[in-house]
């Protein structure tokens, strides 16, 4: 068991992918979470089955994969006898994560002023779709919408005349998880070195920005996208189709010296001391960089890609021939070095589930106790946070706790 964060304290009021996964990650390494969801649950416990997983309470694969390890209650917030626990649970924490529209947070006094006045040394981590501040704060906000579209990926990476690229699932909320929770622990070691805790903001939009940093400098000078396939930033960073119709990706950013190494190893030597290919000076003109990419697209067609992957591995260079989705399971890379792990659900059934990218020493393997059913430790959170049997039945005929749908 990992205990970097034990005797950490977590109120995980999140839904969908993002937020959830930071507390998720809280979670793997020590942190005690309470998830706290609406009467009924949150929306994701029942979007796995639009993806083709099962989406049954006991097995969720693709809601454990962002609440494993926690605790949940259900709060009827709309209540003031919700409010009153949720109150409590506030009091109990070290930290508070939601991704609940900022607007909605201020009319149940959860906002961070509110909240920071009441309990100083709390650490207030929000993610939204666009920030907090200017005309478009309040939009709602998902990973296709604000990451993928706003952030230039589908009008930039989508092919000329062809539809728009199809937008996978999760991906920008993936990594706005990994800026959640690197923020809300750099918040938290303020906090237990100062008692102060501190308002921790993360969006999709921003993290977009961030995350496609070298594209939004490079074409306010003179770069342009969506580039032509025969048009590449460079042909010696780029992917070609080989004779058994795999896709293999190169990285030869020195071109200088990966020209000649690729050329050999495509049995074009005749080209090696071309002037008009062999130095990165010569990729300055358009025709040859056009010409060169036309030139390797041929090479590469002429080999399968095993024997491709055999020389360029033989030979050190960066490559990868293109994997499906459905590959990654039962890759035995993935699986040597502990990024994926066998879950056995409730029911019996299993699959290979993604673990958090970050590792530590002591232990490899994460913990794993199943997502919690809806408003399973309601009881438990309930008294461990003082509350006495007659206290809990009484909250729940005011309707604390709402009444469970999913």
């Amino acid at each position: 068991m990992i205990e970097l964060l034990k005797g950490v304290k977590v109120v995980d009021f999140t839904t969908m992918v993002a937020a959830p996964a930071a507390a998720k990650m809280m979670a793997d390494w020590g942190a005690e979470v309470v998830k706290v969801e609406a009467p009924g649950g949150e929306v994701l416990r029942v979007l796995g089955a639009s993806m083709g997983a099962t989406a049954k309470p006991k097995e969720n694969p693709i809601f454990d994969l962002y609440n494993a390890n926690k605790k949940g209650v259900t709060l009827d917030l709309k209540t003031s006898a919700g409010l009153e626990v949720m109150d409590k649970l506030i009091a109990w924490a070290d930290i508070f994560i939601s991704n609940v529209r900022l607007e909605s947070l201020k009319k149940l006094g959860l906002d961070y002023e509110t909240l920071s006045a009441k309990y100083p040394s709390l650490v207030w981590t929000h993610f939204s779709g666009y920030g907090l501040q200017g005309e478009e704060a309040g939009r709602p906000g998902y990973d296709m919408a604000a990451y993928w579209a706003r952030g230039g990926f589908v009008a930039d990476l989508s092919p000329e005349g062809e539809h728009p690229i199809h937008l996978p699932t999760g991906i920008g909320d993936g990594i706005c998880g990994l800026a959640l929770l690197s923020g809300t622990l750099g918040a938290l070691r303020q906090a237990e070195q100062t008692g102060q805790g501190q308002e921790v903001r993360v969006s999709l939009y921003g993290t977009a920005i961030y995350a496609n940093g070298v594209q939004v400098i490079s074409t306010q000078y003179q770069d342009v996208f969506p580039k032509p396939y025969h048009r590449p930033t460079s042909p010696l960073m780029h992917s070609y189709r080989t004779k058994d119709d795999e896709i293999m990706v190169i990285v030869l950013p020195v071109h200088d010296k990966g020209y000649p190494q690729l050329m050999k190893l495509l049995d074009r030597e005749d080209l090696i001391a071309d002037e008009r290919y062999s130095s990165q000076a010569a990729m300055a003109n358009p025709q040859y960089k056009e010409e060169l990419t036309h030139i390797l697209e041929e090479a590469f067609a002429q080999f399968d890609s095993q024997t491709l992957s055999e020389r360029f591995l033989a030979a050190d260079i960066t490559f990868e021939r293109a994997r499906h989705f459905e590959e990654i399971a039962h890759d035995p890379q993935a699986q040597v070095n502990h990024y994926l792990y066998d879950c056995q659900f409730v029911n019996g059934n299993h699959a290979q589930m993604p673990t958090s990218p970050v590792q530590f020493s002591d232990n490899l393997d994460m913990p794993y106790q199943p997502a919690p059913l809806v408003g399973e430790n309601n009881k438990e959170v309930l008294e461990a946070l003082g509350y006495g049997a007659e206290e809990i039945t009484a909250l729940k005929d005011q309707g604390a706790f709402g009444k469970s749908r999913r």
